[in-house]
């Protein structure tokens, strides 16, 4: 169920005889294509990809012409510029999904669940997000620590992420190709404001990045410590990066964090990363399906019994995650935050919100 839309475009892959800048262009109304959208995307190999909008009553048969191609490519490229194409097609699509995902035993993800316009890297970016959603609770019920139940969650917290894409995929579709004479104003006053108005260029779309959903209203996400204020991440959003260096390697935290639960603690004080790493070393013994204990430090320090501290020389992921000595994440396979606590918790609170994830 969901929305088509009956609009055109024309794609082709260009081979060329230069380098192009890496670089991802968008004109909304170009001089060299009567005034409809068009995208240029630089790929690898001196390969260029060029969406051209056509508009719903474009003849394939006429369009797909190597002729009429080749003169709007010309008018793209200028004629000094050596090519050959490499493709060529017309396509038009679709905002829909399945209502449900799960159908057990089978589950369905990316494209076979949900389908987006090309616009914004939605489908592919939200097909591994699926994926990464559903297979650590899949391996969570073959092994026995979670119940047949944790799967429905896959629907719970799937859902809402395809409709979020859904939603800004159509919006992107509606600015770029407006259907509706408000539309078409609103463009218009958009595109007029920007030249000297800078919060007017926020609301020009040529297709808003796609970005990992917020699980914040998932049942398996649990209740945020009040002692953050909302700063930092909160559970159910997912994990931040920043570079951290581990003795004399530098690396990102994103890169450490594992593909299994994984404990994160962070620490000011000599007196606090011994303790804190002891605390969570042991409680990560209890709970099978905790692969990684984390400590990052603000400074050099030392840590007895041979696990490496992750440095945060330059604070960055202190202040990203809005930690001050003591803090401790618990951090879902699939790198979204479970739970947090300001400063050390109770080893039960831990165990509860673990179980929670699980859906225990």
């Amino acid at each position: 169920e969901g929305q088509y839309f009956d609009e055109q475009f024309l794609i082709v892959d260009v081979k060329v005889d230069k380098k192009f800048p890496l670089e991802r262009k968008f004109w909304f109304q170009p001089t060299f294509h009567d005034g409809q959208s068009a995208l240029l995307h630089v790929q690898p190999d001196n390969i260029l990809r060029i969406d051209l909008q056509l508009g719903p009553d474009a003849d394939p048969s006429v369009e797909l012409e190597e002729k009429r191609v080749s003169d709007r490519i010309d008018k793209i490229l200028g004629r000094g510029v050596g090519y050959q194409l490499e493709w060529v097609s017309l396509y038009s699509f679709s905002c829909k999904r399945l209502e449900k995902f799960c159908h057990n035993p089978i589950f369905f993800v990316g494209d076979a669940a949900h389908v987006v316009s090309p616009f914004g890297a939605r489908g592919g970016n939200g097909g591994l997000q699926d994926v990464d959603n559903l297979i650590w609770k899949i391996n969570a019920v073959m092994k026995k620590q979670a119940p047949g139940s944790l799967l429905d969650s896959y629907d719970e917290e799937r859902i809402p992420a395809a409709d979020e894409n859904l939603l800004n995929s159509a919006r992107s579709t509606g600015f770029m190709t407006p259907k509706t004479r408000a539309s078409s104003d609103f463009r218009n006053a958009v595109f007029a404001l920007s030249k000297s108005m800078p919060f007017a260029r926020e609301f020009i779309n040529s297709g808003r990045l796609s970005t990992p959903h917020n699980y914040i209203s998932s049942s398996l996400v649990s209740k945020d410590d009040d002692r953050f204020s909302g700063q930092g991440i909160s559970p159910g959003q997912p994990a931040a990066d920043a570079p951290i260096t581990i003795g004399k390697k530098k690396s990102w935290l994103i890169d450490e964090l594992g593909i299994g639960f994984c404990l994160i603690a962070f620490v000011r004080e000599e007196m606090t990363v011994q303790l804190v790493s002891n605390f969570l070393n042991v409680l990560c013994g209890e709970l099978e399906l905790v692969q990684k204990v984390l400590v990052i430090a603000s400074r050099k320090m030392k840590l007895e019994g041979g696990q490496r501290l992750l440095f945060d020389a330059r604070d960055l992921a202190f202040e990203r995650w809005a930690a001050s000595d003591g803090t401790i994440y618990l951090i879902r396979p699939d790198h979204h935050v479970a739970a947090r606590w300001r400063d050390k918790p109770k080893s039960s609170e831990i165990v509860k919100a673990y179980r929670k994830s699980l859906g225990l």
